[in-house]
């Protein structure tokens, strides 16, 4: 009132207005706008349909080739009998899609002619196909190291990936790879190696926390690595999550000075809590953020 007339700013409000009927089962309510120019001012009318309050029936899913319906079913924040909440449909959208099984989500709203103010929906998926494997070569040069005048040494190096897709048509995912550095001097050597392999699992048993796993094997020069790390995440609302990481590492050094070889063990646990209250994440007008970070060595 006593502003400005903005077109924009009024299609926003109205489609703000819609979102919130959609929220609550208000799914075929419209909205008729309409402006009257009176002298220098612009009266809006706003006359709204609500139409019946809507509640979910039947839910069916297609497009599943490997995996069960269980995998769609649990990810769902919303269950039949509900009051039909367009924020829950996505939130389960995002979900189904964040578990990494499927390269497409649709959850459309079909009309029940069966029975009034009923609605059902219909969950396609398309399967995501995780079997890849990748390789790059590549060729370079750098210093020899027979000194100065030395012709320098040529370097191939190999990065390969494989993922062999899901395991045992579950939602676990594993990835290999692995990287070799040859260098061609005076003679054919090895100034680096490693291979890592990954396991993936957006549930850990019947809590929705993805879960990462990774054991990795390093030798540069004349040292050698090994190492384990777990992380996962932990969402405990909307805007609130725990991440973690747990890390195990073991480096061995080689002494060339005929020394005997020495091994040093870290360990290390990382806990952080993020909670984020503000209205706006980007300009924050009002509300609070806040973190809490612990970490053991």
């Amino acid at each position: 009132v006593n502003t400005f007339y903005n077109p924009f700013l009024l299609t926003r409000a109205i489609n703000d207005m819609e979102y919130l009927y959609f929220s609550n089962g208000l799914i075929l309510a419209q909205f008729h706008v309409e402006t009257i120019l009176e002298n220098e001012f612009i009266t809006i009318k706003i006359n709204i349909d609500e139409g019946g309050i809507y509640k979910i029936g039947k839910i069916s899913i297609t497009g599943l080739k490997k995996f069960k319906e269980n995998f769609i079913l649990r990810e769902l924040t919303f269950s039949i009998n509900a009051t039909y909440d367009v924020r829950q449909i996505e939130k389960s959208q995002n979900r189904i899609f964040s578990s990494g099984l499927f390269s497409s989500v649709e959850i459309i709203p079909v009309l029940n002619n069966e029975f009034d103010f009923v609605v059902n929906l219909e969950i396609k998926v398309r399967e995501y196909s995780t079997r890849q494997f990748n390789t790059k070569i590549g060729v370079g040069q750098e210093p020899s190291t027979l000194g100065e005048g030395a012709p320098p040494a040529t370097i191939f190096e190999l990065d390969t990936k494989w993922q062999p897709g899901t395991f045992l048509n579950t939602a676990g995912r594993l990835e290999i790879g692995g990287n070799l550095g040859i260098r061609l001097d005076e003679s054919i050597s090895l100034p680096e190696l490693g291979y890592e392999i990954n396991w993936y699992n957006p549930w850990l048993f019947n809590f929705r926390i993805p879960l990462h796993l990774k054991y990795f094997h390093d030798e540069i020069a004349n040292d050698q690595n090994d190492g384990i790390e777990v992380s996962f995440i932990y969402k405990t609302g909307e805007n609130y999550n725990l991440t973690g990481s747990i890390n195990l590492e073991f480096i061995k050094r080689n002494e060339s000075s005929g020394l005997p070889d020495t091994t040093d063990e870290k360990r290390s646990i990382n806990l952080v809590y993020v909670g984020n209250e503000l209205d706006d994440i980007i300009y924050p007008g009002s509300g609070k953020y806040y973190m809490l970070t612990t970490e053991l060595n």
